[in-house]
């Protein structure tokens, strides 16, 4: 993919899902990839599983002719820390450095730029927060075109149990 195109990562991700579909139909979350970051996440006792997977992954590469760079692979390992995510036996939880960040955000926002940073770090982590639209519909209101910026006490209560878990 040629450096300097303002689409290249959006066309490089878009490819990427595609080739990689038969590995998410056949073994659903067992396998994520973001950009170039992929990992298989089997538990321990599935050695066998991890394997299958994995040459199945190694396939694809082969047959669109895309290449890894082997110092950044690592293979058969207990825990992983990938992309804010720890993953331990092919359990997901979040990183436990990360959630300090967390815990520390602001909950009283000042304006829809704020809001908008706020819902993409709680988006991220939307997997560990129990009914997470219903929760933050006050703050996704407020980025309505044409409204107002009226920060309230719903709005806060919103942020303040998103960021509880």
């Amino acid at each position: 993919m040629p450096f300097g195109l303002c689409n290249a990562p959006a066309t490089f991700t878009r490819m990427l899902k595609e080739v990689f579909r038969p590995i998410y139909a056949r073994y659903p979350g067992l396998f994520r990839h973001y950009m170039d970051d992929v990992i298989i996440m089997t538990p321990l006792d599935q050695k066998e599983l991890h394997t299958e997977i994995a040459h199945m992954f190694f396939d694809i590469l082969e047959k669109y002719s895309l290449y890894l760079k082997p110092a950044k692979c690592e293979f058969f390992q207990t825990e992983v820390d990938y992309l804010g995510i720890h993953v331990k036996n092919g359990e997901l939880m979040i990183d436990p450095a990360k959630i300090a960040g967390i815990r520390d955000w602001p909950t009283t926002l000042k304006n829809v730029k704020e809001v908008r940073s706020t819902l993409g770090l709680l988006g991220y982590h939307r997997p560990w927060i129990p009914n997470f639209s219903k929760i933050a519909k006050p703050l996704t209101d407020l980025l309505g075109k044409g409204r107002e910026f009226a920060w309230d006490q719903i709005c806060e209560d919103a942020v303040k149990s998103s960021l509880a878990w």
